[in-house]
């Protein structure tokens, strides 16, 4: 600790001193909701921006930057036109009526209307993940502490039936522990992994016993806490994520394998022995909810959500090129055309693919698809050994795969959280890389 704080007082201002500290905490912040870590970012980027302008070709003069504002102009105009030029009559003679839509407009569309700020966050961790040797150190620690006092708190949730804050186990199917009533630890488990994960092996020689242990645990450590919250589709994505990680990693030893997959197994089956609630809802529930038996048909993962992609299938029909407009599947799921496809409506279809096509429309909906298979290519070339990564990139690569992963239910592509756990990992990798995509 001492030679971390000596290298911490190296950091040449009080600017970078406060930015680095801020961005540190981000990890942490995100499970305490989202205003935190945005005020942290924001200050840090605020107070930094003279220096990140300073290196603009770098952060600014890029194919990524390029990509974001293309989309950012596309998203922002597609919002004004479908909300404000379709969906309202304008009075020109009625300066209070007028007034009213844009208030009206701006509430429901801030989320569109400020996207912008998510890239420069992005360039901001970027920076300083290029300036200061002592930040990608420092995020390493603090992260790893943060998780690993999450994780205890969960576990002790679990067994006890409370946490360290007092909050109570309401279901017993899945675990939220310092997130109390929203059940998004195993979502918050899977997108840190990747990034602890990256630093560790970065830093760290797997082919040590002592960091081949480490590694093992690490990944039992995620395992367990994923497969204790419930989130079915985040335990999932994480043995994807091991299986791409043991094919593609150089450092993945086949020793090193029957390790963790015995160890692992034994964690996971004694788990399911001893606790059906879990069990059940992993394996058994995901497979019934396949199903109707009584009407003999299948289902997209979940009745309700083939409700959600039948709706938003339609709403593409109807809005083949632009969609119905950023966040607007709330609104238009309500319409009695698509109201016989669900038993709800709900504020997004919960995939981003479907997401993005059904409100953006084609045009939106591929730009998403791009990426993906950009990615996809890019960790292709990495199996045939045409590219040789470091282990480091290959991990935020494979990351960056299974948060775009297409056959799985997501979270709301524009919410802010998951934003900032995705920008965390894609900065690390433009600092290893220095590739643009």
């Amino acid at each position: 600790m001492r030679g971390f704080y000596e290298n911490f007082l190296l950091v040449d201002n009080f600017r970078s001193k406060i930015s680095i500290i801020f961005v540190c905490l981000v990890p942490f912040s995100l499970s305490l909701g989202p205003l935190l870590p945005e005020l942290f970012l924001l200050i840090s980027f605020i107070i930094l921006s003279g220096d990140i302008y300073k290196s603009r070709k770098q952060y600014f003069y890029n194919t990524s930057f390029f990509l974001f504002l293309v989309f950012y102009t596309y998203i922002l105009s597609n919002s004004l036109i479908q909300n404000l030029i379709f969906n309202h009559i304008f009075n020109f003679s009625n300066y209070n009526i007028n007034l009213e839509i844009f208030k009206n407009y701006f509430f429901d569309q801030k989320s569109i209307i400020f996207f912008f700020r998510f890239y420069f966050y992005f360039a901001l961790i970027w920076y300083l993940f290029d300036q200061f040797k002592i930040f990608k150190k420092l995020f390493f620690l603090i992260t790893f502490l943060s998780i690993s006092i999450i994780g205890i708190d969960a576990l002790l949730q679990y067994f006890s039936g409370y946490n360290l804050l007092g909050y109570t186990r309401t279901n017993q199917h899945r675990l939220s522990g310092i997130f109390k009533d929203e059940f998004i630890l195993g979502s918050f488990f899977l997108k840190t992994y990747f990034i602890l994960l990256s630093l560790f092996v970065f830093y760290k020689n797997l082919s040590e016993k002592k960091n081949e242990l480490i590694y093992i645990l690490i990944n039992c450590f995620f395992g367990i806490l994923i497969f204790l919250s419930g989130e079915r589709s985040a335990f999932f994505l994480f043995i994807f994520a091991l299986i791409l990680s043991f094919i593609l990693l150089n450092q993945i030893k086949f020793r090193l394998i029957l390790k963790f997959i015995l160890l692992f197994i034994i964690i996971i089956t004694s788990t399911s022995i001893l606790d059906g609630n879990i069990r059940d809802r992993i394996f058994k529930n995901t497979i019934e909810q396949f199903t109707n038996k009584s009407q003999s048909e299948m289902y997209i993962f979940t009745e309700v959500h083939h409700g959600h992609y039948m709706s938003a299938k339609l709403m593409l029909r109807n809005n083949p090129f632009f969609g119905v407009g950023p966040k607007n599947f709330k609104i238009k799921c309500k319409e009695e055309q698509y109201l016989h496809y669900r038993a709800r409506c709900e504020i997004h279809p919960h995939n981003y693919y479907v997401q993005l096509f059904s409100e953006l429309g084609f045009f939106g909906g591929v730009f998403l698809l791009l990426i993906f298979l950009v990615i996809f290519f890019k960790l292709f070339k990495i199996f045939l050994k045409i590219d040789k990564e470091i282990d480091s990139i290959t991990i935020l690569l494979i990351a960056l795969f299974i948060f775009l992963w297409p056959i799985v239910p997501h979270g709301n592509f524009f919410n802010n959280w998951n934003i900032m756990l995705s920008i965390m990992t894609f900065s690390f990798y433009k600092h290893l890389s220095h590739k643009l995509i």
